[in-house]
């Protein structure tokens, strides 16, 4: 090598010795703090957000289960005070929750969110049929029956009346 190159290589390069202070050790702390801290979240959050959606969870099963005994009371109780034709919509609505009732008790704490928002909605229709019957707002109407007018056709008697009929 001739030149400029020559004198460069033999030139040594010297670098400054590296003294170890507090900064450096600082900085090695601070790297495996935020190591462990990144660790801590990628285990914890997860675990963490498992164990709130496992509460939601609890808590939707509740307020439906809730929500079910306040309205199974309130048909049960709306039966027995209700006028004939509504008193039999909320005892068939009664006989709804009854029936529901054994389905809750037996797998009510297996109940799957989804689920639990289908059986909201449902609970949701009946509350609605229920506040419509306690607005004397019934499906059906008692329709008064003269059975004696279709028992006379029956025996192929006149349809007037027996009153009217001369006397023999």
């Amino acid at each position: 090598m001739t030149g400029p190159l020559k004198s460069m290589v033999k030139i040594p390069i010297q670098s400054a010795k590296f003294k170890k202070d507090f900064v450096v050790y600082f900085a090695i702390v601070l790297f495996f703090l935020i190591v462990a801290a990144e660790l801590f979240l990628a285990v914890w959050l997860p675990w963490h957000l498992k164990i709130d959606s496992m509460w939601a969870e609890q808590v939707a099963r509740r307020e439906v289960i809730e929500r079910f005994d306040r309205l199974r009371t309130q048909a049960r109780k709306a039966a027995a005070s209700m006028p004939k034709p509504a008193a039999s919509e909320a005892a068939m609505i009664q006989k709804s929750l009854d029936r529901a009732t054994g389905y809750l008790n037996r797998y009510g704490d297996r109940l799957t969110p989804e689920q639990c928002r289908i059986f909201a909605e449902c609970l949701t229709k009946l509350q609605g049929h229920y506040s419509g019957l306690n607005a004397k707002k019934a499906y059906s109407a008692e329709i008064p029956l003269d059975a004696g007018k279709f028992l006379r056709q029956l025996r192929g008697v006149e349809t007037e009346p027996q009153s009217n009929r001369p006397a023999k």
